[in-house]
């Protein structure tokens, strides 16, 4: 495919994630001083559903989706209609599921209209998530930007109202609805209209069973994987939740939701490799390689970075936080390298599914998550946060290396990891340095970050060549030894 495409993505991408993270970081930060830990753990525990949730809901359609349409574009309106229609019965199963638990385990009427609302925002986003992963799969993702600026700004400012008027943890569970409402309408409407009518044949409003039982055999492994990442990064909660109440989940929340956002971005850069993953491997494998190596060192370059300046300034950003939040430094500084390590992983993660391999990825998921849930459940009981913190590091490590074994196993080589090696060991240095400053937290921050990058430049981590290359990303197309043209422009479409 085109370079200039890769890096148009990328940036559009970037740039929006940057633009909605910063407002989203500010209304965070109001909202967790308003609500306080023990009505912040109220409303995390909700959103916590959400996340485990995704798994269900989705059934592992999107991923499944980008590939699927990246290699028969021809077949994507006939796979988007029927993954509508799978989402659509599984998101209200999963509604309705939330209202008896809540029921169950005696909610009063205001949260069990809260797990209600944010049952439909949840199956609201996997109906955007369908026509986003079609898009993606024509390499539009700066479309699907548009859409996350939009959303993202709509969401934080329902936020800030509900926080200006004084209203609750209900009120926000509606803002979050109608956030993905909107997202949903604008995934249908910018996409191409190819994947919003039927082929125009016979029967073509119809469903095709056999079509039905394919995906849901061939999205499973999707969805088990979605399934147990949502339980890698949220079973904590309800861990918390257990022993230590709704404050100790907002002391924890307080924290993470700083290294989620990092985390996020790292998997979101990580993404944008998939597309041209799938549709290369086959094609051109040294570009297949040089693509994987190229990636995991801007995805590791970028998120040592975050990492680093989070772990250096962990101080000053608690204080942003009320007096609510006593330990929140303490925390930032444990979780921070999540981050770092989450940047490393990103492109092997993308590799593996761009591969075939699923199942392989589903094991590893599921081990370290399982073990993250035995660490949790043997020494949460009694540290509270920070034995979450301290699984939430040690379980991304362990996920970092069963990839890096898995990548060895499939790849035949471990050449493309050098570029996250480099970064991790420039960050260790620079966090070396930060710690010469203690009572300066911002002098350190400066030359922890000026010995980062001069780590980089001084083993040659980014060449001549490199900048060259970048300059002529907008006006030079691949060279006939990258990656194949994913769709035609008008084919359209992208991502969840």
């Amino acid at each position: 495919m085109a370079v200039r495409t890769l890096a148009r993505n990328a940036i559009a991408l970037l740039a929006a994630r940057g633009a909605t993270k910063v407002l989203s970081f500010a209304v965070s930060l109001l909202l967790v001083s308003y609500l306080g830990a023990a009505r912040l753990g109220q409303y995390t525990s909700l959103m916590a559903a959400v996340v485990i949730g995704e798994g269900i809901v989705a059934l592992g359609l999107p991923l499944w989706l980008i590939r699927a349409c990246s290699r028969t574009p021809e077949d994507a309106a006939r796979l988007v209609r029927h993954a509508l229609f799978l989402v659509t019965l599984t998101g209200g199963t999963f509604t309705l599921g939330l209202l008896i638990q809540a029921c169950v385990f005696g909610a009063d009427r205001l949260q069990v209209a809260a797990y209600g609302i944010t049952g439909m925002g949840l199956s609201l986003w996997a109906v955007g998530a369908v026509y986003n992963a079609a898009t993606s799969a024509s390499e539009r993702m700066h479309h699907v930007a548009l859409i996350d600026v939009v959303c993202v700004g709509i969401r934080v400012g329902l936020v800030a109202a509900v926080v200006a008027l004084r209203l609750g943890v209900l009120e926000l569970a509606g803002a979050y609805a109608v956030a993905q409402l909107i997202a949903a309408i604008l995934a249908s409407a910018i996409s191409p209209a190819r994947f919003r009518r039927p082929e125009g044949k016979p029967g073509g409003r119809g469903l095709d069973r056999r079509l039905l039982r394919e995906m849901l055999s061939g999205t499973w492994p999707f969805a088990l994987t979605a399934l147990f990442v949502g339980l890698y990064f949220r079973a904590d909660v309800y861990v918390l939740l257990a022993w230590h109440g709704e404050r100790g989940v907002g002391l924890f929340d307080a924290a993470y939701r700083l290294i989620s956002e990092g985390i996020a971005a790292a998997g979101i850069l990580g993404g944008i490799l998939l597309p041209q993953l799938s549709a290369g491997w086959k094609h051109d494998p040294a570009a297949f390689h040089r693509l994987f190596a190229g990636g995991t060192r801007l995805c590791s370059s970028a998120a040592c970075a975050v990492a680093l300046t989070i772990w250096l300034l962990a101080e000053p950003l608690a204080e942003l936080y009320a007096g609510d939040y006593a330990g929140t430094s303490s925390l930032l500084r444990v979780l921070s390298p999540s981050i770092a390590l989450a940047g490393a992983g990103a492109p092997a993660i993308n590799a593996v599914l761009a591969l075939g391999r699923e199942k392989t990825w589903l094991a590893c998921v599921a081990i370290v998550a399982l073990a993250k849930l035995a660490g949790n459940l043997l020494w949460v009981p009694e540290f509270g946060p920070v034995a979450a913190a301290w699984a939430s590091v040690t379980s991304e490590a362990a996920l970092l290396g069963a990839l890096v074994f898995v990548c060895r196993r499939l790849l035949g080589t471990l050449s493309g990891w050098g570029g996250a090696v480099t970064p991790l060991m420039a960050a260790a240095l620079g966090a070396a340095v930060g710690l010469l400053f203690p009572q300066n937290p911002w002098t350190g921050a400066i030359l922890g970050l000026a010995t980062y990058g001069t780590v980089l430049l001084a083993g040659g981590f980014f060449t001549s060549e490199d900048a060259r290359r970048w300059r002529e990303l907008w006006s030079t197309r691949a060279p006939a030894g990258s990656l194949p043209n994913g769709p035609a422009p008008e084919a359209g479409g992208r991502s969840s």
